[in-house]
């Protein structure tokens, strides 16, 4: 999720940087943004014995932008999908997540061993980030049309300076 912000642009009038409040406001809607995504993610491995660490970050550059994610390799089998599968599972094997869902549920079996001879059927992608991120685009639109928007509107019309005096009628 990106939003741009534009820099650089100082106020004449007031002489400080006018966009500096509406920004840190904009922080904290992301940081908001990246709590609930949070819950999200742990939501899809609520069930699962090793759950992955999630972070997140809120880059700041020419563009504010958040990235939440895992840099765990299982889940990211499990969310890309693979071509090919390397491990073995238990006969009684009942997947703990399904694609096109976001919540994890109780499954059985395991993993009996990992091998590279191995040749079986890839794992099917399960699509969280997607889904995850069309689920939370437009609501974190809406908040920023409703926060964000009208409140960088008014600062930026009060901090507009005065017409200079016409000197011709003087």
């Amino acid at each position: 999720m990106s939003v741009t912000s534009t820099r650089g642009l100082l106020d004449p009038y007031v002489g400080r940087n006018m966009f500096s409040l509406v920004e840190r406001a904009l922080k904290n809607l992301l940081n908001a943004e990246a709590q609930i995504q949070l819950k999200i993610f742990a939501r899809t491995v609520r069930t699962w014995n090793s759950k992955p660490d999630f972070t997140f970050e809120i880059k700041d550059g020419t563009e504010l932008s958040l990235e939440v994610g895992t840099d765990d390799k299982v889940y990211y089998f499990l969310n890309y999908g693979t071509s090919v599968r390397r491990a073995m599972m238990s006969k009684n094997f009942v997947p703990k997540t399904s694609p096109g869902r976001i919540n994890a549920h109780v499954g059985r079996g395991g993993r009996k061993y990992v091998s590279k001879k191995l040749n079986l059927p890839g794992i099917e992608e399960r699509g969280w980030t997607t889904m995850i991120m069309e689920q939370r685009q437009p609501i974190f639109e809406r908040k920023f049309k409703r926060y964000i928007y009208p409140y960088a509107q008014k600062l930026l019309f009060m901090s507009v300076p005065p017409p200079p005096p016409n000197r011709f009628w003087e």
